[in-house]
């Protein structure tokens, strides 16, 4: 059985509980992976997940994350 990830939003006041593949791309999220990456990822540990498939569902956790004010996006440098 995968454990659940629990996370308190400061932005909302509110808490989020991660299943175990949305708390596997959370995990993901500090290695600064892209996407894919993630993607790639997920289709490795699980069994019989298409990679088209693994993209939508990193592509949809990491939408609703940036949505429910957990993660943000780094803005991107200029260079000077």
């Amino acid at each position: 059985m995968e454990q659940e990830i629990v996370i308190y939003s400061q932005a909302t006041a509110s808490f989020c509980v991660l299943n175990g593949t949305a708390g596997f791309i959370w995990d993901s999220l500090d290695e600064a992976l892209s996407e894919t990456q993630i993607a790639r990822r997920i289709c490795d540990k699980y069994d019989r997940v298409e990679i088209s498939e693994a993209k939508a569902d990193v592509r949809d956790t990491i939408a609703r994350m940036l949505e429910l004010e957990i993660v943000t996006r780094e803005k991107e440098s200029t260079p000077s």
